[in-house]
């Protein structure tokens, strides 16, 4: 094959690696945002089915209950003593005990009304959460699916475009390095690139190329800047 033949070879080679190479590129990013849409909208609806019940709160401690029953004890103490006949330590007893009584008998009745209007509080909540669980989740469930999958259903075509393209390409690669011109080592996009630039810019021939000592600096500059190079030539 003479050099300009060889050079429409390169040529027909080098746009279809890029064009392989950007159809690759686009259906990952294609298939990357669909599965992010895909994951966020599976997230939602997992949000929204999600259970949320308050955990009914513990019974408080009667220990003011008790002192209140001390309190008691010792109005009956006092009692006892002023049968007994001693004087004082039945007052004594009886006044202590009343006071007792009221502030513990009083703080028990407040933390148990606190207990009280918690309970009564969870009960609303779990109540609300379970009519919202039967009642509402299953419609906004059913619409975000019927999103989910209008939104899947409109970019499956481009999907099954870019794979025939993409498909129609490797065929024509595969026909075309058929050929046996270059080696299998150098059948990608930066080797073909690489290839072709140095042999357009140059009077070297294809033998002379591939022994060219800076041929393998040359691939890996490409290889790491690929997408400046095939952009800046697009």
């Amino acid at each position: 094959m003479d050099r300009k033949a060889l050079l429409v070879y390169l040529y027909d080679l080098r746009d279809l690696e890029v064009a392989k190479y950007q159809i690759e590129k686009k259906l990952r990013r294609y298939v990357s945002l669909k599965n992010t849409l895909v994951q966020n909208f599976q997230n939602q609806i997992e949000k929204e089915k999600t259970e949320n019940y308050w955990e009914r709160p513990e019974q408080p401690e009667k220990i003011f209950l008790y002192m209140f029953g001390c309190g008691v004890f010792l109005i009956f103490g006092g009692y006892f003593f002023r049968w007994l006949g001693i004087p004082l330590l039945d007052k004594f007893c009886m006044v202590i005990g009343v006071i007792c009584s009221i502030v513990f008998g009083w703080l028990h009745f407040s933390e148990y009304r606190e207990y009280r209007n918690a309970v009564r509080e969870v009960e609303e909540h779990n109540q609300q959460e379970m009519e919202r669980l039967t009642n509402v989740v299953p419609g906004i469930v059913k619409e975000k699916m019927e999103i989910q999958q209008k939104n899947m259903s409109g970019n499956l075509p481009t999907e099954r475009h870019l794979k025939a393209e993409l498909e129609k390409v490797k065929v024509l690669l595969q026909e075309t390095y058929a050929l046996n011109i270059l080696a299998s080592a150098y059948r990608n996009v930066a080797s073909v690139y690489y290839i072709y630039e140095y042999m357009f810019t140059s009077q070297a021939s294809l033998e002379e190329t591939l022994i060219h000592e800076h041929m393998e600096n040359g691939i890996k500059r490409i290889e790491s800047k690929l997408d400046m190079v095939i952009g800046q030539n697009e």
